[in-house]
């Protein structure tokens, strides 16, 4: 509400929950908004970035299991 984050220089303490699937029922899907994959060569300049990516993602799916 009305207090912000930090209080007398001091960070606020402040209850997270986890997120749930029931807190986005009410947010409206975006009009003509599809998913587009597509493979990358090793030679394009966005590789490096997609494979780094894909390396944290393992890494982070490895650390939830």
């Amino acid at each position: 509400g009305k207090y912000s984050f930090m209080m007398s220089g001091m960070p606020r303490p402040v209850r997270a929950q986890p997120a749930v699937m029931e807190m986005f029922d009410d947010r409206p899907i975006k009009p003509n908004r599809k998913i587009k994959l597509r493979w990358l060569n090793p030679d394009e300049p966005d590789f490096e970035v997609a494979k780094q990516l894909k390396n944290l993602t393992r890494k982070h799916n490895a650390k939830i299991d």
